[in-house]
């Protein structure tokens, strides 16, 4: 099987830093046998895998691998022969593409490339089967991504949301976007709030068919914006409310967003023993459908009270807007590009996973023919991305960072396991649950915090003995639900960036329907969905 003969390698030979790490290994591994390497730093356990990997040729011997001998092959060579397991799973492994993509990439090591379909159903099936094998239930997450947000992805987020603001600038140009906002007016009598109450209801809709917010609000935000400009209405007094919905109502309905959601939910249940037990999409709609209404009414009605009449820092896009009032209007080819281009960015970012596409190359690719066919110049393209909140973002994402890697969220994650104790009392169970996740998310990733507090949510429900449907939503809904601090999701600072927000107005904006949706949810949710 494996065959390692007089084998010897030896870095920096000739120097002063001369070590010898292999001195004449021999070893024969027949079919079946499983073998321990024991030895102290630097006896070369490390070096003697990686020489049979391929990862740096060896000076001296020979290594057979299933009576071939490999000795002069790549290590991507190699491949075809050889698989291997890391310490790290991160480095064997693709973080940001889906379990499934992984598998197939590992089936085809050492096999040509041609241009097909990347996984066909058969082998989505065979991957399933083996999945069942391990008992994780990871056969119903194949489309889960293997790692969480790694520095890279991070990056990619910043890249996204940079960019969309370049998208969103040239669709605000075309004139699709008065012409909606004529005719919105025009069925509305010229009511402001009607068309406004239209929105949020658009809003609503999407969030339910979108699972991100940011691409929810890249559509809305600017018709909205429109509408106030063309209505003599102050933008910061509207957009922080519809950001909010777009972020607080996503994955109620029993619709597409939701559908992902429960299976992930289902697949963490089952790992963690809650075996014949699964979440359902319209259990969301159950126990959190109060927010559906409470939300677009606190958007219609208390929201813009408590938004500032006038921006706090100045709008970019405004004085953008009035610079350019006496430029010329694009011609009509360049206008029905600038729309074409902007809903074909927004649908591939709805379909990136369907599509294999990351979401950062397709906002990337939107801006940039923005910028190509002349809807934007070169200019006005820079200047739409306000820095400042970029740069506020990419901080807010160093802390975030800071807070999971050293730990802080596991401890305290673990300090809320040992403050649950014993109790069987459903409401501070939910309290714990939700508040705890909720206060978190505004200062770290919300999938990171998710990540953190599903799995200890559900241990604790083993331990107790308690249903865990309610408990589990409620973690969903605090750490996604995030709109204090632009840390949890691009939307919050895109929205800083249309309405002229500081932190102290979005905190000031956003005080009350914070105190408001605790209630909501742990009340609520925790009487239809009850742990005991």
């Amino acid at each position: 099987m494996l065959e390692i003969q007089n084998v010897s390698k030896t870095f920096n030979a000739g120097t002063v830093n001369q070590k010898t790490a292999l001195n004449g290994l021999n070893l024969k591994l027949n079919e079946g046998d499983f073998v321990t390497v024991i030895g102290g730093n630097g006896a070369g356990k490390s070096t003697m895998l990686n020489a049979v990997a391929g990862v740096w040729p060896v000076d001296e011997g020979k290594i057979i691998i299933d009576g071939v001998d490999v000795t002069r092959l790549s290590e991507h060579q190699r491949a075809a022969y050889i698989g291997r397991v890391f310490q790290d799973p991160m480095t064997g492994t693709a973080a940001t593409m889906q379990i499934e993509e992984n598998l197939a990439l590992a089936a085809r090591r050492g096999k040509p490339r041609t241009l097909r379909i990347g996984i066909t159903k058969a082998e989505r099936e065979q991957y399933r089967e083996l999945l069942k094998t391990l008992d994780l239930g990871l056969e119903n997450r194949l489309t889960a991504r293997v790692g969480l947000l790694s520095g890279g992805q991070r990056q990619a987020l910043t890249l996204l949301m940079a960019t969309m603001f370049v998208v969103a600038a040239g669709f605000r140009r075309t004139s699709l976007v008065d012409g909606m906002c004529d005719a919105i007016m025009k069925v509305t009598r010229g009511s402001f709030r009607t068309a406004y109450f239209g929105y949020i209801l658009l809003a609503v809709l999407l969030t339910n068919f979108i699972a991100s917010p940011m691409v929810v609000y890249a559509i809305v935000s600017p018709l909205l914006a429109a509408l106030c400009d063309n209505t003599g209405h102050s933008r910061s007094q509207y957009m922080f409310p519809v950001m909010v919905v777009c972020v607080a109502c996503c994955g109620i309905l029993p619709l597409a967003t939701a559908i992902q959601q429960a299976g992930q939910f289902t697949g963490f249940m089952e790992t963690y023993g809650f075996t014949g037990m699964s979440m359902r999409a319209i259990d969301f709609t159950i126990g959190t459908w109060p927010v559906l209404i409470i939300v677009p009414l606190w958007a219609v009605f208390i929201g813009p009270k408590f938004t500032p009449k006038e921006p706090v820092v100045p709008i970019e896009a405004l004085e953008q807007k009035s610079a350019a009032k006496g430029q010329q209007k694009l011609s009509p080819v360049v206008d029905k590009i600038g729309i074409f281009v902007f809903f074909a960015t927004i649908l591939c970012l709805i379909f990136s996973s369907q599509l294999h596409l990351a979401t950062w190359s397709v906002a990337l690719v939107g801006s940039l023919c923005m910028v190509l066919f002349g809807v934007v110049d070169q200019k006005s393209a820079l200047r739409d991305i306000p820095w400042d909140m970029l740069m506020l973002f990419v901080g807010a994402l160093a802390l975030g960072t800071a807070l999971t890697n050293t730990g802080a969220g596991d401890m305290i994650g673990n300090a809320l396991a040992t403050a649950v104790g014993g109790t069987h009392n459903n409401y501070i169970l939910g309290a714990l649950f939700f508040i705890i996740p909720f206060l978190l998310t505004q200062f770290m990733l919300n999938r990171s915090v998710s990540a953190v507090f599903v799995p200890i949510c559900l241990l604790t429900c083993s331990a107790l003995g308690a249903n865990p449907i309610g408990l589990v939503l409620l973690v969903n809904a605090g750490s996604l639900t995030a709109f204090l601090t632009p840390m949890a999701t691009p939307a919050v600072p895109m929205c800083m960036a249309d309405g002229g927000y500081d932190l102290k107005s979005l905190f000031k904006c956003g005080a009350l329907i914070t105190l408001i949706l605790p209630f909501i949810y742990i009340f609520y949710t925790m009487t239809v969905f009850p742990a005991f």
